[in-house]
């Protein structure tokens, strides 16, 4: 008879079907503990990506309209007063824009669990963003009402 000390397995060794089973089941579960945790996403990256992506957008929507003021320089056929209200105009349905960039930011900012003082920090640069690209726009329309009036 042998003792417990030298077989402390089965008598068929660690090659037993149970034995096998668990080894499988513990790496299949670490595995897939580490899958989980290398490729879910990271809460505070997709909330910076969230801001970084508005900052985009709101920087496209400044050109679209910086471009909008270059098309209505360019009309042919319309007084300074025209120009001027076409340009308030695209003023009025640029901030309307940045104003749905934010606000879609926000929302889908409200869908990532991240800690509140993270989330008013990224709610902050999303305010800051949106001032800046209002003033750019309000900028223009200053730079572009002198020059009408200069002419």
């Amino acid at each position: 008879m042998t003792s417990f000390i030298t077989m402390p397995c089965s008598q068929r060794g660690k090659t037993s079907p149970s034995f096998l089973a668990a080894i499988v089941l513990v790496f299949v579960v670490l595995g897939g503990y580490f899958g989980w945790r290398a490729l879910r996403p990271n809460p505070f990256k997709q909330s910076e990506q969230v801001v970084r992506q508005s900052r985009r957008e709101l920087s496209a929507s400044v050109r679209d309209f910086d471009q909008a003021v270059r098309a209505v320089m360019e009309k042919p056929g319309l007084s300074p007063a025209q120009r001027m209200g076409e340009i308030e105009k695209e003023a009025a349905s640029a901030k309307k824009g940045i104003d749905e960039y934010i606000d879609d930011a926000r929302d889908r900012l409200a869908d990532i669990e991240t800690p509140l003082k993270t989330h008013r920090n990224r709610d902050d640069r999303l305010n800051e963003n949106g001032t800046d690209a209002r003033e750019m726009i309000d900028r223009r329309v200053e730079e572009k009402r002198e020059q009408l009036k200069g002419s």
